[in-house]
């Protein structure tokens, strides 16, 4: 929850009223959690992918000593 309060003056600066504004962000900071996580998410598949292609043998290797057996 995201508060925020306003005090409200009259023309001689006496305080007046005070407005209290309640936002639930709790949808938000959802969002920009899962957002992160895809991030998080993408940036390994990218870590993983450009080691693969630095060493695409490594892939092959495994499999060809199985064909040899």
């Amino acid at each position: 929850m995201h508060r925020s309060l306003t005090l409200v003056h009259d023309h001689i600066h006496r305080p007046r009223s005070l407005i209290t504004v309640v936002d639930d962000i709790r949808a938000r900071r959802a969002a920009e959690t899962a957002l992160l996580e895809t991030s998080r998410r993408e940036d390994h598949f990218l870590a993983i992918l450009a080691h693969e292609r630095r060493n695409p043998t490594a892939l092959i290797r495994p499999g060809s000593v199985l064909l040899q057996r």
